[in-house]
């Protein structure tokens, strides 16, 4: 998609869509937002899940199709959430998004798990990362991650705090 080169090479939150330009624009996390990472141990093939993707859409494109544009929805909504600090509602649709993440086939029974451990800790919201198959999930909270972090790592996956929109100074 070119998202992860364009962060990268910006070294900033971004609003990224590919395109002919793609858009590209800052996104303006005014608060930093405390987050816990959590990762299955296990890797995920992003080739593998979008071919997957790929041949169910081929099958039912219009089914797929709206699930495609429900996501975008939420991600519009998503991001006018962070720029309001809006952590409640953010958490929800990330809530949300997992879920058609999950009927698109792109997550996994340890995903889904590391998901709700952390919703059970505490956590406002949470879904997978990247392209699914294995891999991670970003959780937010609204405060103190050690609980999420505790509670994933007791279950044998590991973890770790992040504040996103954190400059390196920790601000």
């Amino acid at each position: 998609s070119g998202l992860d080169n364009t962060l990268a090479c910006y070294g900033k939150a971004l609003v990224f869509r590919t395109g002919d330009p793609p858009l590209i624009e800052p996104l303006n996390i005014r608060t930093p937002i405390p987050a816990v990472i959590g990762m299955t141990g296990l890797e995920g093939l992003t080739a593998k899940t979008v071919g997957r993707v790929r041949e169910a859409w081929q099958q039912d494109k219009k089914l797929y199709e709206r699930i495609f544009d429900q996501i975008d929805a939420l991600t519009l909504r998503g991001i006018q959430a962070i720029q309001d600090n809006d952590l409640p509602t953010l958490g929800q649709l990330m809530n949300i998004n997992q879920g058609m993440l999950n009927a698109l086939g792109v997550s996994t029974p340890e995903l889904e798990k590391v998901c709700a451990i952390a919703r059970e800790h505490g956590a406002l919201g949470a879904k997978l990362t990247g392209g699914g198959g294995g891999g991670s999930i970003i959780a937010i909270c609204d405060g103190d991650t050690e609980p999420v972090v505790s509670a994933i790592r007791a279950a044998g996956f590991q973890a770790m705090p992040v504040r996103l929109g954190a400059d390196l100074n920790g601000a």
